[in-house]
């Protein structure tokens, strides 16, 4: 009995030694550890290069170019001139010479409209009078005329219509002949920037006639007057 007591007392250090010690009452158990995060999927490649947006402040809105306008015109809707000046008559009378006369005066009428920018048709009455003592002689013009201007200051026209050649003397006999006559023409206007131009120009009216024997020159059957005419006048376009 007393070797049992004796073994019981040797093997109680033992067993305590066996034992894990408690842990102190104020230190903390350790936590357990975390498992580690997945990880994160691969990031798909671009589709092309990323887009970029012009900058614009606020309120800001770009040019618009726009062509340059047309320059002014006046060509457009209705046109008229009046001019006057000084020329001559040219006759050629059948088989007598021609001969010329210094004219007293021209003048020309011209009312019309403008077809496009470039080309008016006016109904033109036009003519020149050769003064002589108490004879008077015109030559004179009417009907359709053009006129085609090639750039803002020169311009040129011609028509075709009636010719009308009168006669008068100083015992009062008269007579007039008609016929067919021509209009052709060439001017300046000296402004480009208004309606209301000022012009220079030549104008001829050849006109041929049947001419009765004992008119004007006795004998005579056929015979052309050719009216030109230097002129200086008012259009308006």
């Amino acid at each position: 009995m007393r070797k049992v007591l004796v073994l019981l007392l040797s093997l109680v250090p033992a067993v305590a030694l066996a034992q894990p010690a408690d842990p102190a009452p104020d230190e903390p158990a350790t936590p357990p550890a975390e498992p580690a995060p997945a990880p994160a999927p691969p990031l798909a490649p671009p589709a092309g290069p990323p887009a970029v947006m012009p900058y614009a402040p606020p309120g800001y809105a770009p040019p618009v170019y726009a062509p340059p306008p047309a320059p002014a015109t006046f060509h457009r809707g209705t046109t008229f001139e009046v001019n006057l000046g000084l020329g001559f008559i040219h006759a050629s009378l059948g088989t007598q010479s021609d001969n010329s006369d210094a004219a007293l005066g021209g003048a020309d009428l011209g009312v019309g409209g403008w077809l496009n920018e470039h080309l008016a048709l006016t109904v033109r009455l036009s003519g020149v009078t050769y003064v002589e003592g108490a004879n008077r002689l015109t030559d004179a013009f009417l009907g359709p005329s053009l006129q085609y201007w090639i750039d803002n200051n020169f311009w040129i026209g011609g028509g075709a219509g009636l010719g009308a050649l009168g006669f008068s003397n100083a015992t009062g006999d008269s007579n007039s002949k008609g016929g067919f006559s021509l209009d052709l023409r060439a001017g300046y206007s000296f402004s480009s920037s208004s309606a209301n131009t000022f012009n220079i120009s030549v104008e001829l009216n050849p006109g041929w006639y049947s001419i009765d024997p004992g008119f004007d020159v006795s004998g005579s059957t056929t015979a052309s007057y050719t009216g030109v005419a230097l002129l200086a006048g008012y259009q308006y376009l």
